[in-house]
């Protein structure tokens, strides 16, 4: 391998796992000069690991390999109750940083994380994905969040992904959304809010982001008299770029995010070409006549635990045969909710008429409520 030109052996590397590039850097020192600097382009960092002390020394004294650096992910798995793990002096040697992932947080004290703030916008000028999961996301319950009142001041970003319910009202979240509004291509939310999230939520609909295609949004728990569906819909209606949109709904419950028939528009997001929503929200698209469903590539929908699923599905199922089908439909994922159990025999004919009206269809997958085997053959 050695006898094989530059750019040949970096392009094996480059298509190697992290376990693999690290055993090539064990074979000799020649093949630790080739690999360590790929290896080093991703780090992953757990609270607690016992690698930790070392690899930060390591980026604190090697400047090169610092700089080789792409993606960093902190992982920090327990409620921090002392200071940070993180090494300050390290992460500012990550000046080609272009992708972030932070799990949990990582801090214990305010100035911990201000100090991060700080050193993120002076020192990862070239940071373009950020990702964030609250703790009780994946991390267990007593993870707290960030500390509110401090802004991000991260510029440039192409794309947020924020797991925080309720993040409207999260200032580190929504800092970073509207200073990266003329830059960011993708946007999700994918976590439900409540309704103080929902008073919050006032700021994201009345920013303008010229350059977003994918857009991913959680539910609300009780929307009350927000108008959500009426700030919702003009907000999309002004953004014409979206081509890949997700309105939450829950699965075990009746919220949903749902759309302003009147305020819907037939010319609205015109390269829509993946859409994921509950069936009413489908239902007044289909009724109001929007041209996107003509184009529209990838479906996912469902019905939650809503209290009169049978009549939600028939009137989807007639929204769709009068709307003449989704023509250009490929993939259809669909997630009939646990309510759906008891009416059987509706669930059945209404598989057969979604696939008899997207004659494209290439890929129906999805789950199906709490029913015997035969009862959909």
């Amino acid at each position: 391998m050695l006898s094989l030109t530059p750019e040949l052996t970096a392009t094996v590397l480059h298509s190697l796992s992290q376990v693999d590039l690290a055993c090539v850097a064990l074979v000799s020192k020649s093949f630790l000069v080739i690999a360590r600097p790929i290896l080093y382009q991703s780090i992953t960092l757990y609270q607690g690991s016992i690698f930790v002390k070392d690899t930060f020394q390591l980026l604190t004294s090697d400047r090169p390999l610092a700089l080789q650096c792409t993606r960093l992910h902190l992982h920090t798995e327990h409620q921090m109750t002392g200071p940070t793990w993180l090494d300050f002096d390290a992460l500012r040697q990550l000046t080609h940083l272009q992708d972030l992932q932070l799990d949990g947080c990582p801090f214990y004290t305010e100035i911990e994380q201000q100090e991060f703030v700080d050193l993120s916008a002076q020192s990862w000028t070239r940071l373009s994905e950020l990702v964030y999961w609250h703790g009780t996301m994946r991390l267990g319950s007593n993870m707290h969040t960030m500390f509110p009142g401090q802004s991000f001041r991260i510029c440039g970003l192409k794309k947020i992904i924020w797991h925080e319910a309720g993040c409207f009202s999260h200032s580190a979240a929504m800092s970073l959304i509207i200073a990266n509004s003329p830059t960011l291509c993708e946007l999700k939310l994918p976590l439900h809010f409540d309704d103080f999230a929902c008073d919050a939520s006032s700021q994201l609909w009345s920013l303008s982001f010229p350059r977003l295609e994918i857009f991913h949004l959680g539910y609300p728990l009780d929307p009350g008299d927000h108008d959500i569906d009426v700030q919702l819909t003009i907000f999309l209606v002004a953004h014409p770029s979206i081509r890949d949109l997700a309105l939450g709904f829950a699965s075990d419950d009746e919220w949903s995010i749902s759309l302003s028939s009147d305020n819907l528009t037939v010319d609205m997001l015109p390269h829509l070409r993946a859409l994921h929503a509950n069936v009413n929200v489908l239902t007044s698209i289909l009724r109001a006549g929007v041209e996107f469903t003509c184009t529209l590539e990838e479906l996912s929908t469902g019905d939650g635990l809503v209290p009169f699923p049978d009549e939600d599905l028939s009137s989807f199922i007639d929204a769709l045969e009068s709307a003449g089908g989704l023509p250009q439909l490929k993939v259809m994922r669909f997630e009939p909710g646990e309510s759906l159990g008891d009416h059987r025999d509706r669930l059945k004919d209404a598989i057969a008429c979604m696939a008899k009206l997207c004659p494209a269809l290439e890929v129906l997958s999805g789950s199906l409520p709490s029913m015997s085997t035969n009862a959909i053959v």
